[in-house]
């Protein structure tokens, strides 16, 4: 299993057709697009213009191969002092060998780098593999968004994990 390295252009393909693989539902390109890393250097910055604020934020996405299969994934979004983890995917057959543990810790120095004073993220509640992970990383359960899920109308499960810097 080859390291953890930022998403690039090149790698959409191979990430939209895991998104497909696992997602019930699943991103578009475009929306991939927006945490690719090679827009300034390491991240990609956005401002959202209104009126009378400007709020920037700041999106990231790391991918993972065995040989030439990417077998992950992760995006996360920077905004205040909070990164959310908005998508994480781990391919069936590399499932339970603690890729998603890694795809997380990247994240987590991420946030610490970016001095963040937490990182938050959202799960189906029936998916008990993931709520696992999330809970044995630290993540504390926050939440509850009843019937958030368009495809079933499952409820979202909200954590937050406090990050100390350092």
């Amino acid at each position: 299993m080859n390291g953890v390295r930022s998403m690039t252009f090149g790698d959409l393909d191979a990430v939209l057709s895991l998104e497909r693989d696992v997602s019930p539902q699943p991103w578009a390109r475009s929306h991939f697009e927006a945490f690719i890393c090679e827009r300034d250097g390491e991240t990609h910055k956005q401002t959202l213009r209104t009126m009378p604020v400007s709020i920037t934020w700041v999106r990231s996405g790391w991918v993972v191969y065995e040989e030439k299969e990417l077998i992950g994934f992760i995006c996360a979004s920077e905004l205040a002092e909070a990164v959310e983890v908005e998508n994480l995917a781990v391919h069936q057959s590399f499932r339970r060998r603690g890729l998603g543990r890694r795809l997380l810790e990247t994240v987590v120095l991420f946030a610490k780098k970016r001095g963040a004073l937490s990182i938050r993220l959202e799960v189906r509640a029936e998916n008990k593999a993931a709520r696992s992970l999330y809970e044995g990383l630290g993540f504390r359960l926050t939440g509850i968004r009843p019937r958030y899920y368009a495809d079933n109308r499952e409820d979202a499960v909200l954590y937050d994990l406090p990050l100390t810097q350092g």
